[in-house]
Formats: structure tokens, sequence, C-alpha cells
């Protein structure tokens, strides 16, 4: 049985548990966690907190009541991270370029890592980083933010989705690509000499068709389910970045849990976000096929002679970030995923 069909066999049992695990209310409950996220309906995070709120539910006997936001509801990643800050919220799956953002001064910034271009070039590589005590290093020092952290989950490799094609370096030029307000993100277009533009999620595709902006990075799941292939026609293949999401919650409210229901939400929660990573990394697959066999959009592929063009000067961004990250843990990590300074 291959590998693939392995993966599909197992996220169909952990569907099967969301659609068919008995709900519970057995008695009033006793904590609320409301959580949000800021991606699509069924990607693989809101499949993870869709996890999270069945498991937690049923087997907490209904001591905990799970609300949640997905698609970003509660407003952009910086809202959505301050709301669970001040407990307005109690969990959220944020990127962690936004978690990095508000990073306690003076310490190294772990996290800050995850963000730096080609860091990860294999699927491989991210699955061996999510197991590794790298990660767990990753996600922890967030409690002077007010936050606890559990574990991440990949969003696959971004790729650049553009109205016109970008063949070469210096159509960039002429483009307006959507960012999110992360500084390392803004720091790479700067790099690539083009003008980024701040647009919420909710208003993607609308700046797409008003002529806002004239493409964005993404991973390759978002072109089919925000249906960007519609406006959107062309798919150069990047892939600058790995984005992960960090799970977290409101450390005074995780604090007030009793320590059954502390392991009990700690280990869905891991288990939620190993889930997303699989879930996202099928979906790729299955996207990408799709847009090959419907012709959806044109998938353009860099002769190694113009894809260095693109390369090299965000490459500059391990350097400047080290002192930043911390040169003993960059080390371990370029250790862990065989990266190589080429």
């Amino acid at each position: 049985m291959s590998k693939k069909l392995n993966k599909f066999i197992m996220l169909l049992i952990l569907g099967f548990i969301l659609l068919f695990a008995f709900s519970t209310v057995s008695i009033a409950a006793e904590y609320l966690l409301k959580m949000t996220h800021g991606y699509y309906i069924n990607s693989g995070m809101d499949l993870a907190q869709q996890y999270i709120k069945e498991i937690v539910e049923r087997k907490s006997e209904g001591r905990i009541e799970v609300q949640l936001f997905p698609y970003g509801r509660l407003g952009p990643e910086p809202v959505m991270l301050n709301k669970v800050r001040d407990g307005t919220v109690q969990g959220a799956t944020i990127l962690t370029g936004t978690v990095s953002a508000v990073f306690p001064a003076g310490k190294p910034n772990k996290l800050r890592a995850l963000d730096l271009p080609y860091l990860f070039s294999e699927r491989e590589q991210i699955f061996k980083f999510l197991r590794s005590k790298e990660a767990e290093e990753a996600v922890e020092g967030l409690e002077p933010l007010g936050l606890i952290g559990v574990a991440m989950n990949s969003l696959e490799f971004m790729n650049l989705a553009t109205r016109t094609p970008v063949r070469k370096f210096t159509d960039l030029k002429k483009m307006k690509l959507r960012m999110q307000q992360i500084e390392m993100m803004v720091d790479l277009f700067r790099k690539w000499g083009c003008p980024g533009v701040v647009i919420p999620f909710d208003e993607v595709y609308s700046s797409f068709q008003r002529g806002v902006a004239d493409g964005y990075l993404n991973f390759w799941p978002g072109f089919r389910a925000m249906k960007i292939y519609e406006v959107l026609k062309y798919v150069t293949v990047l892939k600058p970045i790995c984005w992960y999401e960090i799970h977290v919650y409101n450390k005074s409210w995780w604090d007030k849990l009793p320590p059954d229901l502390q392991k009990l939400l700690w280990q869905t929660t891991k288990e939620s976000q190993l889930f997303a990573t699989y879930a996202d990394a099928i979906d790729e697959l299955e996207t990408m096929e799709w847009i090959r066999k419907t012709k959806a959009m044109e998938i353009i592929e860099l002769p190694p002679e113009e894809f260095v063009k693109f390369k090299k000067p965000i490459m500059k961004m391990h350097e400047e970030q080290e002192a930043a990250i911390g040169k003993d843990y960059l080390n371990r990590l370029y250790k862990l995923v065989d990266f190589k300074k080429e």
C-alpha cells in the first residue's frame, strides 16, 4: 500500500471521527473555548479546529464547550492575535510571522526562522521539522505575551499567482502584489523590488477583480478553494516560503483549567496540527492535479538561470536575521533539514 494511500486512509478515519463522534453535553459546560482562524472552510486548519471541538467536548463530557469562528470572521490576523491575548477569544491558529512580530524583545525569536526563504524545499523536511525538538522550542516562551503555544502545522509551499504571466524576474517590476502585514514578507517583496499592498484575507478575491492588486503568494489549495483561478490565470512555481501556523491559547484562561483538561486539550491540539499538515499536503497534490487537468491556470516553471534571479536577493535574509533568531538554533535547524546556502 502506498504512502499516499496510507495518508488518505488516515484522513478518512479522522473524517469519520469528525462526522460521527457523538457530541455531548451531558452536563453544563464549566469552560467556554472560543477559537478562530483566518483561512477558508474545510482547509487543514479549519478541519483541525473541528477536530479539537469534537474530541474535547466529547472527552471532557461537556465540561468544555468549544465555539468556532473560521474564515477571519473576527478580523485579520493581528486582530485575532490581540483577541487571544486579551481573552476575548481563548484560542487561535495564527501564522508564525504574526506571532513573531510581537515576540518579547531581547530574546531569541525562533519563530522568525520559519519565514526565512528556501529554508525548506521538500515536504519530508516539513514533517521532520514538525516532529523535532526544534519545533517544540519554537513554540515556547510566549507566556510574556499572555499566550500558551502548543503546536504548529504547515500550510505547504507558497507560489506566485498573477493576472499576467511572470516568466522572468523583470516581470515583477510592473506588478502590485498582495501581502500580509508581516515583517519578513514586507522585506521579501522589497528585495524583489515590487510594491506590496496589504489586503485583508476576506478582500483578496475582490481586490484582484478591482485591480487593486495584480497577484499574490499563496499555497495551491487556496487558489482552488477561493476560486482565485477566475481572476488570476497564471501560477509561477517559486516556493520561496513554506508557511507555518502556531496554535495558541490565552494563558490566563489556560491556567484556570484543571490538570486533566489541560492534558486533554494539549494532546488533542497536538494531534490536530499534525492532522492539518497531512490534510493540506493531500489537498495540495489534488489541487495541482486539478489545475493541470482543467487548465484553470497556466503553471509556469522557470528555467534555472531565471529562477536564481528570484532566489538570490532574498537569501540575504538568512544572514540579516541570524542575530534575532539565535545562531545556535539556526545552525541546528539548518542541520536538521539539510539546508544548503547556494
